[in-house]
């Protein structure tokens, strides 16, 4: 714990993120302290603490991993559909050369 004594000449005790400014003469328990300072600092402690932090992080994190996933479903989506349309043109030539092959020699598909 800290105590300075500001230009008013009152004595400002700070604890890590945790300040109380208190008049000269007054005596401060420290349980006291702690809850005052506790209370008065509670929103600051919670927007800048790892834990908000790294939950922004996963948050950020997890929504441009679905992003990307989305983006690579919709490609390959759009590459399979490319891939059937090429192999159902490659089948469907092959199946036109037996038909072919087969009027030409006589031969019988089943």
């Amino acid at each position: 714990m800290k105590v300075i004594i500001d230009k008013n000449g009152d004595v400002v005790y700070r604890q890590g993120l945790k300040t109380l400014i208190v008049n000269m003469n007054t005596k401060v328990d420290y349980e006291i302290f702690k809850a005052a300072a506790s209370f008065s600092q509670t929103i600051h402690y919670f927007l800048s603490s790892r834990g908000i932090m790294n939950c922004a992080t996963i948050t950020l994190f997890a929504a441009t991993l679905a992003f990307f996933s989305c983006v690579f479903v919709r490609e390959l989506k759009t590459y399979l559909i490319t891939i059937a349309k090429v192999s159902g043109s490659v089948a469907g030539i092959f199946i036109a050369l037996l038909i072919y092959r087969s009027r030409l020699w006589k031969w019988k598909i089943l």
